[in-house]
């Protein structure tokens, strides 16, 4: 599962804590940037708080055909 975000919540979170000792690490998508549902459900950040309210959805990574 993850969450999608904007580009400017993925400036936003790019580096910052969510639990001690772990980081955002906001990834692009098909559709554009998303974090982790761990990253979502775990985050304890003071002022981070509207993260644990982004809906999660099913990942379905992109198909890549190779020749």
């Amino acid at each position: 599962m993850i969450a999608h975000i904007t580009d400017e919540q993925a400036t936003e979170l790019t580096g910052r804590e969510w639990q001690p000792d772990c980081y955002f690490a906001p990834f692009k998508t098909q559709d554009g940037w998303a974090i982790s549902e761990q990253e979502v459900t775990g985050c304890e950040t003071k002022g981070l708080e509207w993260v644990c309210k982004l809906e999660l959805v099913d990942y379905v990574p992109e198909q890549v055909e190779l020749p």
